[in-house]
């Protein structure tokens, strides 16, 4: 990977990333701001090639099939699908459906603040969330007219196949939905994360939520119960190859799923007894990377942000700071997102803008990909210069 420029000289204040995911070819990033900004990033020519601006994303996920498709969600109610291919000057619409306060006879009902959207495995359905605690099953092949995507604030005319509100469970807030990609037989399983001391993993089976109308919203009732962390279960990871799924919850603790036979077979420790943040299974599921909330225990907290290890073995290959430099130079602040490459052990990490304990300057770049050898050792870092 080549180095980007450096010069950033003229450029805006950075700003904290909300999320950051490849695209299934392994070849670009999707790197959503908190600035409102959108932005989809060449890794191997260390070049942006199109911004999306004007809302407040709050989520991104790319097509598991194709990888020129992204979904997305705001955090005011607005779910789109989008074509990267676009000519300049347009957003590459190709869905998108708003969840209003006060939605008319037409339109889908229950989420209205927009917190996470998940492909099917299959790359045909979305699964959406919001702060109302429902789920939502959508189907969003109806295609958008390309004038009427390029105007500002156009209604959403998406139709949708189906559209079902899954109640999650009583008093209970989902932090995170993901569907599993296992392939051995039987159908396919929505997971969904939630609040709770202790909390669960709420797992749904694709038999009863692809069924649409055909199955009354009080019929969904999840097929398995996982008792999760002893706190809010707040990240979810797959592996590509579809063996594990991993949980990082409030307890400070990274859980590893066999989704086979739906039991933890590893537990992970964050050493800094805090939230853990964000987890990454690689694609191979050999590797996990997970990194937890700062605190305001100084620069050793940041020292131990963020840790990758054997899935299996338990043993750390990678704790970033101590091991590879001794010191907090090489990522001297927060790693707040994580992300697997889908085809090799290259790592995506975002860091927080600001300093926090660390008394480094903030840095040239937020978002950088590091790349691990067959030997696990070697390292190669690509900032990424927005």
């Amino acid at each position: 990977m080549a180095a980007p420029p450096s010069n950033r000289e003229g450029r805006p204040k950075l700003e904290d990333v909300d999320c950051l995911d490849w695209t299934c070819d392994g070849d670009r990033l999707v790197v959503a701001h908190r600035n409102c900004n959108m932005a989809l990033w060449n890794v191997n020519r260390c070049m942006q090639e199109r911004q999306w601006t004007g809302d407040t994303w709050t989520w991104a996920d790319p097509h598991p099939i194709d990888s020129h498709v992204i979904a997305a969600v705001t955090f005011n109610g607005l779910v789109k699908v989008l074509d990267t291919r676009a000519p300049t000057g347009r957003d590459g619409l190709l869905f998108s459906a708003e969840f209003s306060k006060n939605p008319g006879p037409t339109e889908p009902k229950g989420l209205e603040k927009l917190l996470n959207v998940t492909w099917h495995p299959d790359g045909r359905f979305l699964a959406v969330y919001g702060r109302a605690g429902t789920i939502q099953i959508l189907d969003p092949r109806m295609v958008v007219s390309s004038s009427a995507s390029g105007r500002e604030g156009h209604q959403p005319v998406g139709s949708f196949a189906f559209s079902q509100q899954i109640n999650a469970a009583a008093n209970t807030e989902v932090y995170s939905i993901l569907w599993d990609n296992y392939s051995e037989g039987g159908p396919h399983s929505l997971w969904a994360a939630t609040t709770g001391a202790p909390s669960k993993i709420l797992l749904y089976d694709d038999d009863l939520l692809l069924k649409g109308s055909q199955c009354p919203p009080d019929a969904v009732k999840p097929s398995e119960v996982l008792i999760g962390h002893q706190s809010t279960t707040f990240t979810l990871s797959r592996s590509g190859d579809g063996r594990f799924m991993a949980s990082g919850g409030g307890d400070s603790l990274v859980d590893i799923w066999s989704v086979a036979d739906l039991t933890c077979i590893r537990t992970f420790a964050s050493s800094t007894h805090v939230p853990i943040q964000s987890v990454s299974l690689s694609h191979d599921g050999s590797l996990v990377a997970y990194t937890s909330l700062p605190s305001t225990g100084g620069n050793d907290v940041i020292d131990r942000n963020l840790v990758i290890a054997g899935t299996m073995t338990g043993v750390e290959y990678v704790d970033v700071a101590e091991k590879f430099t001794g010191k907090n130079s090489r990522i001297p602040h927060p790693v707040n997102h994580l992300a697997w490459s889908p085809k090799e052990h290259a790592l995506a990490y975002s860091m927080t803008a600001s300093s926090g304990g660390s008394t480094e300057p903030s840095p040239n770049s937020l978002v950088n990909v590091m790349k691990i050898d067959a030997d696990n050792k070697t390292l190669q870092d690509c900032p990424i210069d927005f």
